[in-house]
């Protein structure tokens, strides 16, 4: 069913006094403090992260210089370590050079003379061999006397 136009238009007003218009006040005073103190807070927190990020670089940067000049610190070492080794191998080769070199061409006919000594005692010896084997408990057949 349709509705008919109102013939008459109606006002509600709350009106307030000043005793609710203060209390009011002070209830908007105390929300616009509590939003500055969010927005404070928020923007606190950001400001602690960009410190905890900034002083996280900072360490690490601080970090990175220290590892770089012990590593400096123990390549140097090395390094006098390398050049002192290499000056005690240069002083045991003089010395090697000054006492025994003159011996060595003694010492290379001594090993000539060993290495014929021995091809010859192979030679001679050569029969033994056979005896060795058959008598050997380490032998992979085991000790085998040669009556059986």
């Amino acid at each position: 069913m349709p509705r008919t136009k109102p013939d008459n238009t109606l006002v509600h007003r709350i009106e307030l006094g000043s005793y609710e218009r203060s209390s009011l006040k002070e209830w908007k005073d105390a929300q616009v403090l509590k939003t500055r103190i969010d927005s404070g807070i928020a923007a606190g927190k950001a400001v602690a992260v960009g410190a905890i990020g900034a002083g996280t670089i900072y360490v690490g940067y601080q970090g990175y210089l220290l590892c770089r000049e012990i590593a400096v610190k123990v390549y140097g070492v090395w390094e006098e370590a390398e050049k002192q080794l290499e000056d005690a191998k240069n002083v045991i080769k003089n010395e090697y050079e000054e006492q025994i070199g003159p011996l060595s061409n003694i010492v290379g006919h001594q090993s000539e003379v060993l290495k014929n000594f021995q091809r010859d005692a192979r030679a001679k010896l050569s029969f033994v061999r056979p005896l060795v084997q058959t008598f050997n408990p380490f032998n992979k057949g085991g000790f085998k006397y040669p009556w059986n």
